[in-house]
């Protein structure tokens, strides 16, 4: 690691614009495992990095923060869209495949 931000620090700022205001970036194993805890940091505050394959370019992973993994996605009503609504309490748990299957 370089200085005290590491050497990917510079990735991460763009001038005039706070850290938290810009586009997902793309990194390397190698690069995410050289710089993991400033990398994690930066995730911590709310970015998210693809991890991708060296060789091929391929995208591999997604490190985003825990509360935006966590938040439940929004599930349209199909035909009913605009005419009803529903609600799910926060306790509820239920994994796609179960709905799909009950």
């Amino acid at each position: 690691m370089i200085g005290n931000e590491g050497f990917l620090a510079n990735l991460f700022k763009s001038p005039g614009t706070k850290n938290q205001d810009f586009a997902m970036k793309s990194l390397t194993y190698n690069e995410v495992m050289n710089d993991f805890l400033n990398i994690l940091r930066k995730v911590q505050k709310g970015e998210e990095i693809i991890i991708k394959n060296e060789k091929n370019e391929e995208n591999l992973a997604v490190l985003m923060p825990y509360k935006k993994y966590k938040r439940k996605k929004e599930r349209r009503l199909g035909i009913l869209n605009g005419i009803a609504t529903y609600e799910i309490k926060e306790d509820f748990e239920m994994t796609d495949e179960e709905v799909i299957n009950s």
